[in-house]
């Protein structure tokens, strides 16, 4: 099985002052987030007739980010909350400089690099919850789909990140955590065990590299 999993597009324009937002900062795409959803529903064309669903979380941001796809598909959009983003309590509405004014350069790096989850910053739920919920998406997925189907799911930055807890030492063999707008990582489910075959790709790159032999 393959999961494409796609960072949504765009939230700020590039003269706006761009903040952090989470789980309670339902903001929508702007122009470039849509031409960025085009873009990832185009590269997907060429293995569409694989694609056997696709999710994201109830986020605007989320949802209208698969638009595309589903017209591409002509499917419907399968909305689930343990895809929506992380909570980023006090650190919500604050740009990156900001934060590491009010809590330090070493709490934002640990994050920022190693995935360390902040203390004191109420950031709600915990790393458990989030890793527990990620864990039972992905056994359900696996149950659901035939095991050469590709699932689509639309997702946040923080979200994202605990994916990565699906492969063994996926935390210590990956250098940067980061995932840019608009772009996605690719997980594929043999033997038993799940592998990374791309991380922060473009939608094109990613495509084209894993799917070009059929």
């Amino acid at each position: 099985m393959h999961l494409i999993l796609a960072r949504h597009g765009n939230t700020f324009a590039s003269d706006d002052r761009v903040y952090w937002i989470g789980v309670r900062e339902d903001l929508p795409l702007v122009a470039s987030g849509v031409e960025q959803a085009e873009r990832f529903a185009q590269a997907l064309c060429s293995v569409r007739s694989r694609i056997h669903a696709v999710y994201s979380g109830s986020l605007r941001r989320t949802r209208d980010y698969a638009q595309p796809l589903l017209r591409t598909l002509n499917i419907s959009l399968q909305i689930d909350p343990r895809l929506n983003e992380l909570d980023y309590g006090l650190w919500a509405g604050l740009t990156t400089e900001e934060i590491r004014q009010r809590w330090g350069d070493a709490l934002f790096d640990a994050w920022e690099h190693d995935r360390q989850w902040p203390q004191g910053c109420a950031w709600a739920d915990s790393e458990t919850e989030i890793r527990r919920q990620v864990s039972s998406f992905a056994q359900e997925i696996l149950h659901k789909y035939p095991s050469d189907a590709i699932v689509v799911l639309i997702t946040s930055h923080g979200r994202l990140r605990y994916f990565l807890d699906l492969l063994p030492n996926a935390l210590h063999n990956l250098k940067n955590f980061k995932v840019a707008t608009g772009n996605v990582c690719h997980f594929n489910y043999q033997n038993d065990q799940w592998y990374l075959v791309g991380w922060n790709r473009t939608p094109d790159q990613a495509i084209a590299s894993a799917f070009s032999l059929g």
